[in-house]
């Protein structure tokens, strides 16, 4: 995939056997990898030049979802929080957190939005699961496993 400013990079990561990979022309900086239905998804970015720490870009996208979305979307803000964890290659990660749900139609969708700074204290890659709200804690196993095993390979 390609950063914000252009440079190429390779991540690998674990998704769910089965999950296919999906790309959008209009953004080169990100991929999905989605289930057969498509009501579950991962989505992966990367973040470089990384700009802030994985708390500040929580903060604002908590202020941004809050300006961007109409009254009857129902943002609800479930949880945030900031900690640290190890990757599979034994170093520690900071990353935050953001649990979210909103209704852009008339699906409520259950969002787990997570930043992880993995080469230092600014946030390098942005990753989200999204799906349906009985689906949360299979979101939160994918996205707990995806944030261990995300590594730029290249």
């Amino acid at each position: 995939m390609q950063t914000k400013d252009g440079q190429t990079v390779r991540l690998s990561l674990e998704v769910p056997q089965g999950w296919r990979l999906t790309r959008d022309t209009k953004r080169p900086d990100q991929v999905r990898y989605v289930e057969k239905v498509e009501q579950r998804g991962v989505r992966v970015q990367a973040d470089q030049p990384a700009e802030g720490t994985p708390a500040d870009e929580m903060a604002q996208l908590i202020v941004d979802l809050k300006k961007s979305q109409a009254p009857e979307n129902d943002v609800r803000i479930l949880d945030h929080t900031s900690e640290m964890i190890t990757g599979d290659d034994g170093e520690s990660r900071t990353v935050a957190t953001l649990v979210y749900s909103y209704i852009p139609g008339e699906t409520l969708w259950y969002v787990i939005v997570r930043w992880i700074a993995i080469n230092g204290e600014n946030t390098n890659i942005e990753m989200s699961v999204t799906g349906l709200p009985q689906d949360a804690d299979a979101l939160k196993e994918i996205l707990d496993k995806a944030s261990t095993s995300v590594n730029e390979t290249g």
